[in-house]
Order: structure tokens, then sequence, then C-alpha cells
């Protein structure tokens, strides 16, 4: 917080926020708290407010960075892959909710984690689903979030000031945010504590 505060500066749009990437609430809430008493007065007895800043989580980050509609990056989440692997079913009992629950999980992982291993992932019999999956995705005109990446390389990140990625790893957010934000930063101000 206080290398932070020490390379703040102010922005000349005071309506944009400064982005602040963070892993959680918990920290979320923790950083806007040290940072209203840190630009406080010292003989103040109560802290300063950390205004104008938008607090966010990595899925929303690379979301907003990579898609023209961040809520595209859904899609590739868990949860979103859960429901179009159920909605593969062809008769009831099929493919139970738990079932397609890990098996989104699974593939979520790999597109995200280790992308490189997804041509192979998808070759397995047992994967054929996914496989389905995928190729009805891409046809529908849905990138995932690699493929995406590596197609907007040197495009400008849409609108929007500098952006500070505070307090997340590599384990909890996979190898995409680091090169998401090396992207980003090719034509604006990223910041990593």
């Amino acid at each position: 917080i206080t290398s932070f505060v020490e390379n703040y500066e102010p922005t000349d749009e005071p309506l944009s926020p400064r982005t602040v990437v963070v892993p959680n609430p918990l920290v979320g809430q923790w950083f806007e708290q040290q940072l209203a008493q840190r630009l406080g007065s010292p003989d103040q007895l109560a802290a300063s407010v950390a205004a104008n800043l938008d607090v966010i989580f990595p899925s929303t980050f690379i979301g907003r960075v990579l898609y023209d509609d961040p809520g595209d990056y859904d899609t590739w989440s868990a949860e979103g892959l859960t429901g179009h692997l159920l909605a593969t079913r062809s008769g009831a009992g099929e493919l139970s909710v738990s079932q397609a629950t890990a098996r989104a999980k699974n593939l979520h992982d790999v597109l995200h984690l280790r992308p490189d291993d997804l041509a192979t992932y998808l070759a397995t019999d047992e994967n054929a689903r996914e496989r389905s999956v995928l190729a009805a995705l891409e046809a529908g005109g849905c990138e995932y979030p690699w493929q995406r990446l590596r197609d907007t390389e040197g495009k400008e990140y849409g609108a929007g000031g500098d952006v500070t990625i505070f307090g997340c790893n590599e384990l909890a957010s996979g190898a995409l945010l680091p090169h998401v934000a090396c992207a980003l930063g090719a034509c604006r101000r990223v910041d990593v504590y």
C-alpha cells in the first residue's frame, strides 16, 4: 500500500476511476481501508476516503480486456461451461449436474491453466462431449481466452485509465492474468504489487 500511495498520481479525468484488480473481496476491502488511512492527514482523528477506484477481480479484468462485451468471458467460466455441457444431453439421466460440473471444471482448467494441452485433452474419446461444446461455441463466433489474447495482439484495449494489480498470483489466477496485463501494458500503465 505504501508503494502504491507513493506512486499514486491523480488522474486528469476526475470521473474515470483507477482500476485495481484484487484476488478476492477481503483483499479489496483491506486495500480500500489501508489506502484511506494512508491518504488521510496524520493529525486527523479520522481516516480519509479512498474514492474513484474500481476494485475488481481477475475474471472481470480479463473479461474487460479481452472481450468487447465482458460478459462473453462468462461463457468460459466453469459455470458457463457446465450449462453448455448440460445442453448436450439427449436424454434424462445421461449426464448429471454433478458430472457436468466436474467435467466443466476440468475443461475450464485446461482452457485457462494449460492451453497447450487443449488439443491432447480434446482428442481423447471420453472428452467427445467437451470437443462438441468447443466446436459449437467456436462455430458461434466465441473464442476462448487464450485464443482471444493471440487474436488481439497489438490491439488498443478499450478506454480507461491506469490499472493496478494487487495481491494476485499465478497460483490463484493462472498464467492468463499476467499475459493479459502484459498485453494491456503496451497501451496503458499497469502496475503490479
